[in-house]
């Protein structure tokens, strides 16, 4: 297995959301960010949390699934399922996670709707962003 370097931004240390969360909660996004694959996505349900981030602990899934609630407030990451599997995508990954492009390895994990969704939207208000200015290039021509 390849290991994969991940790097933190010390301007995290200064969002404020990020420092409105539990040590613990913050624990959790930091362990999330080290474990998830190249294009940013990790499976996100306790089970997993708990196995990755803190193996043989005496914490409880409760206390995961609560702090791990926490993180439901930040704008960076979004959590989602598909099929009763629960993911998570960190949505700024590209810009901190600076990788080779030859060598990202294709995600395994299903696509975030949300930024599919998002991804859509942004293309369509290009394209018509588009069409708005040949059309006053038109009428200017005139």
């Amino acid at each position: 297995m390849a290991i994969r370097k991940r790097t933190i931004s010390p301007m995290i240390w200064e969002d404020p959301s990020f420092n409105k969360l539990s040590i613990q909660a913050r624990f959790i996004f930091i362990g999330m960010i080290s474990n998830a694959d190249d294009e940013g996505f990790i499976r996100s349900d306790i089970g997993s949390i708990k196995r990755l981030l803190f193996g043989f602990d005496d914490t409880t899934k409760d206390e995961i699934t609560n702090w791990g609630a926490e993180l439901g407030g930040l704008k960076n990451i979004h959590f989602y399922s598909i099929n009763e599997e629960s993911y998570a995508h960190f949505l700024n990954w590209s810009k901190y996670q600076k990788q080779q492009q030859d060598r990202i390895q294709k995600s395994g994990y299903p696509p975030c709707s949300k930024c599919v969704a998002s991804d859509k939207q942004m293309l369509t208000k290009v394209k018509r962003s588009k069409e708005k200015v040949s059309e006053v290039k038109e009428s200017e021509g005139k």
